[in-house]
């Protein structure tokens, strides 16, 4: 399967207003993320064979064990890589303890992926809310980022990571969850060690 760790964003009022506008620029090449795909990743794994779902779901378990569940500003817009060449368009973190959190948390689920053979990854903490397809859109982008670099768009409380499949299709990716794992849950394990 095609699998990656997430934390679920919900589509905020001020989010869905965004989304409403890039939907307009759908035809010139901006795809919006659809409000019930929202989510942070965390780690891209690629393809995995589904007999590891197991044992990466303990993984995630001990990356949350003992962690609490917190609130994270969505601030600002963004883009990737920078605006002479726009890929995708993003949320931003509010900076100060809430970044720390989300980061933090992203530190420890990529230490115990590694921990059971994944590589090593950097993350920047970021919600996708748009990939560009084309040069089109750009100018209308750049006023968007210009007019929004520090614009409130809601509260999101995290309070569990998620293991998630993800399947290609024509109309843009679906979204299945394999797993959750709660901050402060004590969960039941699969029977994989932790080793190191």
């Amino acid at each position: 399967m095609r699998a990656f760790v997430a934390v679920k964003v919900d589509a905020t009022p001020q989010i869905g207003r965004t989304l409403f506008e890039l939907d307009a620029l759908r035809g010139s090449g901006v795809r919006p993320v659809a409000p019930d795909n929202l989510h942070m990743t965390l780690r891209f794994l690629g393809e995995v064979d589904d007999t590891r779902t197991a044992e990466i779901a303990d993984a995630l378990r001990w990356a949350t064990e003992g962690r609490a569940p917190f609130e994270m500003p969505l601030v600002g817009l963004g883009v990737f890589p920078d605006e002479r060449y726009i890929k995708v368009l993003w949320i931003g973190i509010g900076e100060g303890g809430p970044r720390d959190a989300i980061v933090a948390l992203a530190d420890a689920v990529g230490r115990e992926l590694e921990r059971i053979g994944f590589s090593p990854s950097e993350f920047t903490p970021h919600l996708t809310i748009a990939r560009v397809k084309s040069a089109n859109p750009a100018k209308r982008i750049r006023r968007m980022v210009d007019g929004n670099g520090t614009t409130d768009f809601g509260v999101q409380r995290v309070s569990e990571v998620l293991l998630m499949r993800s399947t290609l299709t024509p109309k843009g990716p679906l979204y299945d969850i394999v797993s959750r794992s709660r901050l402060e849950h004590a969960p039941e394990w699969s029977g994989f060690t932790r080793e190191g």
